[in-house]
């Protein structure tokens, strides 16, 4: 597998969602920028105080987001990677996918501190987010999605979830599961998923 096709990987099918998130920050910005500017003489200081915080944070955001895009393309060290940073900058990449950001509830659960794993991060991103990919476009409202992070003996993301999979998600996770050996073991069960990343 080469560095680009990890690249293509880590980036997925995300890309509209992306900008829609983006395009809506820009007009929110944009509405508070421009009623700043209608209303400069007329609105007190501390509205206009309000309007102006507003913005800078919404700037901030959309700078985060563009940073996390481009950090996705330039990256090529391999580590070692703090995997529970990597597995919420995935979840926070996942949430441009709307019903997940809006239907899914989900949880993080660190079971042995300073897990950490060698592997170049777009492939670690890459595997993240073909997994995800056969995981949470099928996922009904109401999921629950919890994250376990443990070591037993490598490094290990254990996703339960409360309801079943799909068997047709279950099929291509298994699939999936050839595709990647050489990385992370891939075993899947009725409501739960582990990976184990080889060191």
């Amino acid at each position: 597998m080469n560095k680009d096709f990890c690249k293509r990987l880590a980036l997925g099918g995300l890309i509209q969602g992306c900008f829609h998130n983006l395009n809506g920050n820009l007009q929110t910005l944009s509405f508070h920028l421009q009623l700043l500017y209608l209303k400069k003489a007329f609105i007190s200081s501390e509205e206009i105080s309000s309007h102006i915080d507003k913005a800078f944070l919404i700037l901030q955001k959309i700078q985060k987001q563009v940073k996390g895009v481009l950090d996705r393309i330039k990256e090529e060290r391999e580590g070692p990677w703090d995997l529970k940073e990597v597995l919420e900058e995935e979840l926070l990449f996942w949430e441009n996918f709307l019903p997940f950001k809006h239907k899914v509830n989900k949880e993080i659960k660190l079971l042995k501190s300073d897990l950490k794993v060698k592997i170049p991060l777009n492939l670690l991103r890459g595997i993240l987010c073909n997994i995800a990919y056969e995981i949470f476009p099928s996922l009904k409202e109401e999921t629950n999605l919890k994250f376990l992070l443990n070591k037993n003996p490598y490094p290990r993301i254990v996703i339960i979830l409360n309801k079943n999979l799909e068997k047709e998600v279950k099929k291509r996770l298994q699939k999936l599961s050839r595709f990647f050996k050489n990385w992370v073991k891939l075993k899947i069960e009725n409501t739960k998923i582990s990976i184990d990343f080889y060191e």
